[in-house]
C-alpha cells in the first residue's frame, strides 16, 4: 500500500494571510512596505515613513516584516512585505508576501495587489479600480489572464483613511470603534474590523515616551481567530498577537537589524496531529464512518456538507460528522457556480497548454465517460508527481505540471485544473485524514488537502471525492473528513482556510462507529 502524503497545506495556505497584522493596520501609511513609488507618481518631497517588524513562531523567530509608506501631493503608495520560514516534519519552507494599495489623496482608491511566494514560484494578483468595476489581473510565470469584478458594494475606507478614523476615535476616547475596509490578501471582499480597548499605558521608543493602546480586535475575515493589538499614539502598530491552539503568532516593532536577525524556523505540523479516542488500524478501507469533533471552549467547529458527508450539532462545541463514500447527496449547483468550478484560475489554470496535454495523456484510454476520464486523471496525477516533497508550501498547477513535484495540495490542485480542462466542474477540499503512521506509530488525523468533481450519476449531479495522494486501488476513503471547500478563485486568496486555523491543537475527535467492506464497528454503546 503506497502511504498517503498527508501535510498541513490547508494551514500553510491560510497562516500566509493572518500572520500579517489587521487588516487596518497592515496597509495604513502607519505599517507599510519596502518599494519605490511608481514612476507616474509625482514625487516631489515625498513624504516616507518606514518601521519593522520580527515575526515570532510559537516562540520561534521565524522571519520578519517591514512596512513602508510614500506620501506625494497626489498619490499615497503603501506597502508591506513579510518573509518567514516554518517547518513540516525536516522539510524547511521559506514564505514572502508582498501587498501594495495605492489611493489618491482624497482617500479614493487607484489599485492594489498581493504577491506571495510559498515555497513556489510567486503569483501576483493586482486589482485596478476604474468607472465600470475593478480590473483584475493574474500573473504567473507561465500566465497572465485579466477580467472585470464587481466593484465592492457598501462603504469602506481605503489604508490612510483607516488611519485617520483610528487616530480620531483615540483622540476622542473611544474604547469601543469598527471600520470597514479591503484587503488585498481578501481581494474586493469588504472586511469588519471592530476594537475594544482592554489597556493603556506608555512605551519607550528609541529616545521617546508615547502613549500606547491595547486593544483586543475582531476581523470579519477571520471571526474565530483572537488578536490582541498594542498601537501607539500616532497609530503605528507596535505588537500582535493571534493564538491558536498549537501556536502563536507575534509580530513586534523592532529595528531593522534585529528584524533581519537569523530565523529559527519552528516545525509547525506534528503538533497539530490529532490522535482519536480510539484507534483507526485500517483507515484507510472504511467506507463509512461517524465521528465526534469537539472543541473545548468558543462554537463549536465549522465543517463543511459535501454529497459524501453530513453534519449535526451534537452540544455547544461538538458536531456529528458521518461520512458514506457511496452517498449521493445532489449538488444543485446554479449557473454561475458551475461557471466558478470550471473557470481557470492562477492556481488552477485549465488553459494551460501542458494541463491540457496531460489530459489527453491520462485520458487516452478512457473512454468519453466523465466519470471514468476524472478517475483516470486522480490515478494519472498520483504517479505523475514523482517527488512527494513536503517542502513546496502551494505551488499552483501549472507549475506542478512541469515540476511533477509537492504534496498532497499539489495533488489536489493539479487534480482540479485537469478536471476543468476537461469540462469537468471540480474544486478543492482541505480538511483531515486518518495515516495510522502518524504520532509514533499511534495513528493520527493531520490537515490534508484533496478534490471533488462535480459527475452525473443516475441522471443526477453530486461532488465525487478523489484523492490523488491515494493508491491507483483507492480514490477515497472514510477517514477524510471535509472542514472547507475552496473553489480556487483568484478573488479569493483562500481566506475560507482560515477557519481551519482556530482548530489547530484545540480540536478532539471520537470514533463514534466504522464500516468498511467486510466489518462494522460501533464505539458509542
Amino acid at each position: 500500500m503506497t502511504r498517503r502524503n498527508t501535510t498541513l497545506c490547508g494551514l500553510v495556505a491560510a497562516a500566509l494571510t493572518i500572520v500579517l497584522p489587521s487588516a487596518s493596520l497592515a496597509q495604513a501609511p502607519a505599517v507599510q512596505a519596502a518599494t519605490t513609488a511608481p514612476d507616474n507618481t509625482e514625487s516631489a518631497a515625498p513624504q516616507v515613513k518606514e518601521l519593522w517588524y520580527a515575526v515570532l513562531i510559537g516562540g520561534k523567530k521565524s522571519g520578519w516584516s517591514r512596512s513602508r509608506v510614500t506620501t506625494t501631493k497626489d498619490v499615497i503608495f503603501s506597502v508591506q512585505e513579510m518573509t518567514f520560514s516554518i517547518k513540516r516534519e525536516n522539510a524547511t519552507i521559506k514564505m514572502w508576501t508582498l501587498t501594495e494599495f495605492v489611493e489618491n489623496a482624497d482617500g479614493t482608491p487607484k489599485s492594489m495587489r498581493v504577491t506571495q511566494s510559498m515555497g513556489s514560484e510567486p503569483t501576483e494578483t493586482h486589482f485596478e479600480f476604474t468607472k465600470d468595476g475593478v480590473k483584475l489581473t493574474t500573473i504567473t510565470k507561465n500566465s497572465r489572464q485579466t477580467t472585470m469584478i464587481p466593484t465592492p458594494q457598501g462603504e469602506w475606507l481605503t489604508p490612510s483613511r483607516v488611519e485617520a478614523f483610528i487616530l480620531k476615535s483615540i483622540k476622542e476616547g473611544k474604547k469601543e470603534f469598527s471600520y470597514a475596509t479591503i484587503s488585498p490578501t481578501s481581494g474586493t471582499t469588504i472586511v469588519t474590523e471592530s476594537r475594544t480597548q482592554i489597556a493603556s499605558g506608555e512605551g519607550t521608543f528609541g529616545d521617546k515616551t508615547v502613549k500606547t493602546y491595547t486593544y483586543d480586535v475582531k476581523n470579519s475575515a477571520a471571526p474565530t481567530i483572537p488578536i490582541r493589538e498594542t498601537i501607539n499614539e500616532f497609530g503605528d502598530l507596535v505588537n500582535q498577537r493571534m493564538e491558536t491552539g498549537a501556536f502563536t503568532i507575534v509580530t513586534t516593532k523592532t529595528t531593522k537589524e534585529k528584524a533581519l536577525a537569523d530565523v529559527n524556523a519552528p516545525e509547525i505540523m506534528v503538533g497539530t496531529y490529532i490522535v482519536p479516542d480510539k484507534p483507526l488500524p485500517r483507515s484507510n478501507q472504511l467506507t463509512k464512518a461517524t465521528y465526534i469533533l469537539r472543541v473545548p471552549d468558543g462554537d463549536a467547529p465549522v465543517v463543511a456538507t459535501t454529497s459524501a458527508q453530513s453534519i449535526a450539532p451534537t452540544g455547544e462545541r461538538a458536531v456529528r460528522v458521518a461520512i458514506d463514500i457511496d452517498a449521493k447527496t445532489p449538488a444543485n449547483l446554479s449557473p454561475d457556480a458551475r461557471a466558478v468550478a470550471l473557470a481557470a484560475t492562477t492556481l488552477a489554470d485549465a488553459k494551460d497548454a501542458e494541463i491540457i496535454s496531460l489530459v489527453e495523456k491520462a485520458t487516452k484510454d478512457a473512454g468519453t465517460e466523465p466519470a471514468k476520464r476524472a478517475e483516470a486523471m486522480r490515478r494519472f496525477v498520483h504517479s505523475y508527481i514523482k517527488k512527494k516533497d513536503l517542502s513546496v508550501g502551494f505551488a499552483s498547477a501549472s507549475e506542478t505540471a512541469r515540476s511533477a513535484a509537492g504534496d498532497c495540495s499539489e495533488h489536489g490542485v493539479l487534480l482540479a485544473a485537469m478536471l476543468r480542462a476537461d469540462k469537468i466542474p471540480a474544486r478543492a477540499v482541505s480538511g483531515l485524514v486518518h495515516v495510522p503512521g502518524l504520532a509514533k506509530g499511534k495513528g493520527a488525523f493531520g490537515y490534508h488537502l484533496w478534490t471533488q468533481a462535480l459527475l452525473t450519476i443516475d441522471g443526477s449531479e453530486y461532488w465525487l471525492d478523489l484523492d490523488a495522494t491515494l493508491s491507483q486501488s483507492s480514490r477515497f476513503d472514510a477517514s477524510h473528513i471535509a472542514l472547507v471547500v475552496s473553489d480556487l478563485a483568484d478573488n479569493d486568496t483562500m481566506t475560507g482556510m482560515v477557519s481551519i486555523v482556530p482548530l489547530l491543537g484545540r480540536l478532539t475527535i471520537e470514533v463514534v462507529e466504522t464500516t468498511t467492506a467486510t466489518k462494522e464497528t460501533r464505539n458509542d454503546q
